[in-house]
């Protein structure tokens, strides 16, 4: 019985660790597209599907307000995060799931010396 007790508090921390879901991804398993808003810089870098469009915060708002419309979420999943060596930009991955069978790969990207924060939002299906 003691052997069972260490053997679940050793294996404990690996189950409790996960990525920590980023807002983006909190407000993209919502469909909350205000709240979204809210984390976007004033201009965004916007792509889906290979397609690139440099977006003031309220048409980004509205192009992702389109697409959760068309794919409503099932499921978001943080994946993969990372920093630059000096911490200056940071991304985030996700996979979003919707109810109509199609999944998506969601990468985030922001820089620390921007005021509101997420520069970059790319959308790609897989």
């Amino acid at each position: 019985m003691n052997k069972l007790i260490v053997v679940l508090w050793a294996i404990l921390p690996f189950f409790a660790y996960s990525q920590a879901k980023h807002p983006v991804f909190e407000a993209l398993s919502k469909s909350d597209a205000s709240s979204l808003s809210n984390l976007l810089n004033a201009k965004v870098e916007y792509c889906y599907h290979g397609k690139i469009a440099y977006l003031d915060r309220e048409d980004a708002t509205k192009a992702i307000k389109v697409f959760m419309e068309t794919n409503p979420p099932k499921s978001v999943n943080a994946l993969h995060k990372g920093a630059s060596r000096t911490n200056e930009s940071q991304y985030q991955i996700a996979q979003y799931s919707s109810t109509n069978g199609k999944t998506f790969r969601v990468m985030i990207y922001s820089d620390s010396g921007s005021a509101a924060g997420i520069q970059e939002i790319k959308i790609d299906p897989q």
